[in-house]
């Protein structure tokens, strides 16, 4: 039948598609937030409606319809605005739960979900990936590479690769619950499932931020840096489903950034909670010292911008006072709590949130800002 249908190399088309269900993103997250809601169940009503969002995608890249929004960039944006929309959505869905408990106080995640809950979370989980126009995109691009060129069945190996791929997305996905799912039978106290609720919905917004950042931004290039490998790999590997193509990601020391920029080439630098270093023999190594203000003043355009965000008040307070004290540098705003603040001068900076900003606002720890400049 593979001969039939000109298909080949079905061996590489399973890894890929395994390291593609393995990489974190919106399915992932949504999976797992069901799961620990409403048991294995719950995940397996996710998958089921992931997997339907893709038999969707499936027909658009058999039947030409992915190739519209490859060709129209109107349509791509238009199918983003409505998946962010949708992302946004979720996330408050999250953030107004609140934890209900049968009469033995056992907590909700641990009941069993009625069967109009798994309807829901089915719907749920189709419109969450048959919004995403990545993954249009994707079958567009991917599904070809294991088709010949003279195949003069083309349709139907498009469809035949589809359903391999939802096949073995959403048996993935059940094998993730079913790992996952005893998590979903902890105790938690009533604090921390709110915690866990509202870093859920800070990830969700957080998705649906980068999208209106780059797309606010569409001549501006971004260019994430960090020592840790797992993070520049998480960044990345969210950066490439949401199709962004103006950021890229760099493992590397903030000392060394002399070495991979030229002067003057930066027109605006955020730091984002970095490691407070907190002992006296470590005040050089704050990215706020004057030697990395030195450093930051000859990467940046004159008047570039610079931006930090801190938990920490001790590094905050640091900054501030080193600001103070350094000839021609000059604050622009700060505050000790981002998001208290209702006024437009800080709307860029409270849309712009790290995943350690969604953990830090999910116990209600005041975030530290202050923009400036040292040129």
């Amino acid at each position: 039948m593979t001969s039939w249908l000109g298909l080949h190399d079905l061996w590489l088309f399973a890894a890929t598609v395994f390291v593609f269900n393995l990489t974190p993103g919106p399915d992932l997250l949504f999976t797992l937030s069901r799961t620990l809601r409403r048991g294995v169940r719950g995940g397996i009503a996710a998958a089921c409606g992931i997997g339907a969002g893709c038999v969707v995608h499936t027909l658009a890249a058999a039947f030409g319809l992915a190739a519209m929004l490859a060709a129209s960039a109107e349509a791509f944006s238009a199918i983003k605005w409505i998946g962010a929309a949708y992302l946004v959505w979720l996330a408050i869905g999250l953030l107004r739960a609140e934890p209900k408990a049968d009469v033995d106080g056992a907590p909700a995640v641990a009941k069993v979900a009625s069967e109009a809950s798994l309807g829901r979370i089915f719907r749920q989980g189709l419109l969450t990936n048959a919004l995403n126009p990545k993954v249009a995109i994707f079958f567009l691009a991917f599904l070809p590479q294991f088709i010949d060129a003279g195949s003069p069945h083309k349709t139907f190996a498009f469809l035949a690769l589809g359903a391999w791929f939802i096949a073995q997305g959403i048996v993935f996905l059940v094998a993730f619950a079913a790992i996952v799912a005893p998590l979903g039978r902890w105790q938690a106290s009533a604090r921390v499932r709110r915690g866990l609720r509202a870093f859920g919905g800070a990830l969700f917004l957080g998705m649906a931020a980068r999208l209106a950042l780059a797309q606010r931004h569409p001549g501006r290039n971004f260019l994430g840096l960090d020592i840790k490998g797992e993070r520049i790999w998480m960044g990345s590997s969210r950066a490439t489903e949401l199709g962004l193509r103006n950021v890229g990601f760099v493992r590397m020391r903030a000392e060394d950034l002399a070495a991979q920029f030229a002067p003057g080439e930066l027109s605006e630098i955020w730091i984002t909670f970095p490691d407070p270093r907190p002992r006296d023999r470590d005040i050089k190594r704050r990215l706020t010292s004057p030697r990395f203000l030195s450093l930051y003043e000859q990467l940046l355009t004159p008047g570039g911008l610079l931006h930090l965000k801190t938990d920490n008040e001790g590094l905050f307070e640091f900054t501030l006072e080193t600001l103070a004290a350094r000839l021609g540098a000059r604050v622009e705003r700060f505050t000790r709590d981002l998001y208290a603040e209702t006024g437009a001068d800080f709307t860029e900076a409270q849309a712009i949130q790290t995943n350690f900003e969604g953990k830090y606002r999910a116990v209600e720890m005041p975030i530290k800002y202050v923009q400036f400049r040292v040129n």
